[in-house]
């Protein structure tokens, strides 16, 4: 993010005549326009041609051509008790994966004061409810997804974040030494 936009930008990694990486931007891929810092595009994959955005501030999951940028869709998973998609960052769509039949997301907000677990398969959106509201970073693996509870719990005597969860179980607890949780 730079200034009142966000960027998605292509880059080029070289080496120098001593064979230190360099990387080069090459061309704004995807670009919006952001009002507040929380607005901002938060995570991206990639899969082949296809490129997954974590748009926040259209509270969607915007997927462009990785080479060209090219609008592909945007996915919006929640809705409002009428049915019309809500375009605004309401739930905050913070993390994405495109998997191999179908996109993996989370949002910070969701269900009661809690956070949502989301997968987009075809056309439906399955939503999994977690207890704390900031879940962050989804990353699927062989053994289930792992995935931040970035704040913890509001009823937690230990100030800082939550924990690490991998298949709905701890992986890295939070303790009162440790405090925030690296995400």
């Amino acid at each position: 993010s730079i200034g009142v936009d966000s960027y998605v930008i292509a880059m080029e990694i070289s080496k120098d005549k001593k064979g230190q990486p360099i990387l080069q931007a090459r061309r704004i891929l995807y670009q919006i326009e952001t009002k507040y810092h929380n607005e901002r595009i938060h995570q991206l994959h990639v899969d082949g041609c296809r490129l997954a955005i974590a748009n926040t501030r259209k509270n969607s999951i915007t997927i462009i051509d990785a080479k060209t940028g090219e609008l592909l869709t945007d996915l919006y998973p929640f809705a409002d008790f009428t049915g019309f998609p809500i375009h605004t960052d309401h739930n905050h769509i913070n993390s994405v994966y495109i998997g191999k039949d179908c996109i993996i997301f989370t949002a910070h907000n969701g269900g009661e004061i809690g956070s949502i677990i989301g997968v987009i398969h075809g056309s439906q959106v399955y939503s999994y409810q977690f207890k704390n509201r900031g879940v962050h970073d989804i990353i699927p693996t062989h053994n289930g997804i792992i995935f931040s509870d970035t704040f913890g719990s509001s009823m937690s005597d230990f100030k800082g974040g939550g924990d690490l969860y991998n298949a709905g179980e701890w992986l890295i607890q939070k303790t009162e030494e440790r405090g925030y949780m690296v995400r």
